[in-house]
């Protein structure tokens, strides 16, 4: 009474292991989560009966059931006997039914043996020419397609698996759009790891127009880039934080930071009254959208707050995130380097931004930091 679940690989016959092919043949029953993979004709047929389950997958509506089911039919047979469940790729790579089967069989009592194949990543990433190690995000397209914003890190590539249809694709792309620009470009895989296999670079909003997705396509999106993510943001604040960084960040606390927290908002406040975004205002979002840094408690002057990870909120650093700071500005613009951390000078002198009495009324103006009269003081009240 042993289950085995074997892993088919990407589709040729050529990258099943010898270890797979081994318990193919040895095996009396083998149940096939579907028979509509291109090594299934190809298995060993002497001794075996195959059985699949592509029946269920036009019988019952939701996905949820089908796994259910196949569940339940897999683990019924394994009580009789010993049993092997093939599925496509590898078996902990986008099956959910194994991770069902493993949970169910362990409170069965029934031994459990997996078999790794090939997963669909392994021959995407050579038709890519990747390096996974370099930064890779997998991600399921139904879990993407039922999200409203793309739970990804938009600065490391991202795969998207399970693009099987235009419906998904559809709703892949209107998720992924409310990260990406809509023109932005990606590849659809079409059949990795066969003969047939095919690359498709296009436009993110016409990706669910392609005619080729099938059940074995998928979704490569490159890195945004840009500085596009929180966790960039992070490294420059640890960074600017870390002994070897700025002194002048280090030494900061909340109570120091609460005009600079005012100016920023008069900032942004400007923007939406004036109901566009100048170039120096580009990042808007970017900039006043809680730039939030983790602290530790070894971070000098000492603790700020008591948790071991102290999420508090800073937009003082928020010109890291805008193309017209001095943290980024080239060399020909004759930046300053802070002494020792390799990072450009405090922008103590940036003109800041005020909200005036003039003549009909209020109105906004800049100022610079030299010249910021006392009147107009950006401390917070107490």
């Amino acid at each position: 009474m042993t289950l085995t679940i074997v892993g088919l690989g990407p589709g040729d016959i050529e990258d099943l292991s010898r270890r797979a092919w081994r318990v193919l043949q040895q095996a009396q029953t083998v149940y096939l989560r579907t028979s509509q993979h291109p090594c299934v004709p190809h298995l060993p047929q002497q001794g075996a009966t195959y059985h699949s389950f592509d029946g269920l997958y036009e019988s019952l509506d939701q996905f949820e059931a089908v796994y259910r089911e196949i569940v339940r039919r897999v683990l019924a047979a394994a009580r009789q006997g010993d049993v092997v469940y093939a599925v496509p790729g590898d078996p902990l790579v986008g099956e959910s039914t194994v991770t069902r089967l493993q949970q169910e069989a362990k409170a069965a009592g029934i031994p459990l043996e997996i078999v790794s194949g090939i997963s669909f990543v392994e021959p995407t990433l050579a038709l890519l020419g990747l390096d996974a190690l370099d930064g890779l995000q997998i991600l399921d397209g139904i879990a993407v397609a039922a999200q409203h914003h793309p739970a990804l890190n938009p600065d490391i590539p991202a795969l998207v698996g399970q693009v099987y249809s235009r419906d998904v694709a559809a709703d892949v792309k209107l998720t992924l759009m409310n990260q990406y620009p809509d023109d932005f470009q990606v590849t659809l895989l079409h059949a990795a790891g066969t003969e047939t296999a095919q690359l498709e670079n296009l436009p993110l909003y016409e990706i669910d127009r392609s005619p080729h997705i099938r059940h074995m396509t998928s979704l490569y999106v490159p890195a945004l880039g840009q500085m596009s993510s929180f966790e960039q943001f992070q490294e420059v604040i640890a960074h600017l934080r870390a002994p070897e960084g700025c002194p002048w960040d280090r030494k900061q606390t909340h109570l120091s930071l609460r005009q600079y927290f005012l100016e920023e908002t008069y900032e942004v406040l400007e923007v939406i009254r004036l109901k566009q975004q100048c170039p120096l205002e580009a990042g808007c979002r970017r900039q006043v959208r809680t730039v939030t840094a983790c602290w530790k408690q070894t971070s000098p002057p000492g603790p700020i707050l008591n948790a071991p990870l102290r999420p508090c909120v800073f937009v003082s650093w928020c010109y890291a995130f805008r193309p017209t700071s001095p943290l980024f500005w080239p060399r020909s613009r004759g930046r300053r380097v802070r002494r020792g951390c390799g990072l450009p000078a405090c922008d103590r002198c940036w003109r800041r931004f005020l909200r005036c009495s003039g003549s009909g009324g209020r109105t906004w103006r800049w100022l610079p930091a030299a010249r910021f009269p006392a009147r107009f003081s950006t401390s917070a009240p107490d």
